[in-house]
């Protein structure tokens, strides 16, 4: 015989509605808590970039973009104009290629193999028209 089937006093469907709400409450929030740690890092880093600035950023950032209402940004545009003031004002050219690849001016990465073949890596943040260039490129290759 099962340990727990309908007829038994312990079955679920046997308990009080008090009891079983308080079981299904339990359920829920065991179930939330499962959710949060599955979390990825990815969005964890997107919730913690979406979050406001803190004070000490804040002053760094008027500092630097005195026009700017930066009370109204969050981190993670605090970061790209960060970027942007590093490649103007210090010439530093790794902020310069963060700024160009994140507004999606990343070239397109073509690699010659061995065998004279050549392979495209297409990034996500291309538009349809770079990418039908690319097509019509392979397409008069062959």
């Amino acid at each position: 015989m099962p340990r727990f089937n309908k007829d038994t006093p312990t079955a679920f469907q046997n308990m009080t509605e008090e009891r079983q709400r308080e079981i299904s409450r339990m359920g829920v929030e065991a179930n939330k808590q499962k959710a949060e740690d599955r979390r990825s890092m990815k969005d964890i880093m997107n919730w913690l970039l979406e979050q406001k600035p803190t004070e000490d950023e804040i002053r760094v950032a008027q500092k630097l973009f005195p026009n700017v209402d930066v009370k109204e940004l969050n981190k993670k545009a605090m970061i790209a104009a960060r970027q942007i003031h590093k490649a103007i004002a210090d010439g530093n050219t790794k902020s310069a290629v963060f700024v160009r690849d994140t507004s999606g001016e990343k070239p397109v990465d073509v690699f010659e193999t061995t065998g004279g073949e050549r392979i495209v890596y297409i990034t996500a943040d291309m538009n349809k028209a770079t990418q039908s260039h690319i097509d019509s490129m392979i397409e008069k290759d062959k």
